[in-house]
């Protein structure tokens, strides 16, 4: 399913989760080879949403679950392109919240 940002997060809410939280190198690297693994070519190319986001108020990057921004894997682009977050090729990059893309949840295991 792809969808707007937003509506990403309400599913992963619907279901008990959230949009991914990506703390660690390790969790990085088995988020992005769940990613690849078993898709089409299409969509190894294609972004999908994760919960980070910039309150563009603020200033400041935050997850959606609150947890802290230590680790990243942001690519550093000339110009930031939105204030949410997705996963492209093997990095994070901003887009616009209203593009629409897969998502990848994260819920508890209970």
């Amino acid at each position: 399913m792809m969808v707007p940002w937003d509506k990403a997060l309400d599913a992963c809410q619907s279901e008990g989760g959230y949009l991914a939280v990506i703390t660690t190198a390790e969790e990085d690297a088995f988020i992005i080879n769940l990613k690849n693994s078993g898709v089409g070519d299409i969509f190894l190319t294609m972004c999908y949403w994760i919960g980070l986001f910039t309150n563009e108020q603020i200033n400041t990057t935050s997850w959606v679950n609150g947890a802290i921004v230590g680790y990243s894997n942001i690519k550093t682009v000339d110009e930031q392109s939105g204030p949410c977050y997705g996963i492209k090729g093997d990095a994070w990059v901003a887009a616009g919240c209203n593009a629409a893309f897969p998502f990848i949840c994260e819920r508890p295991c209970s």
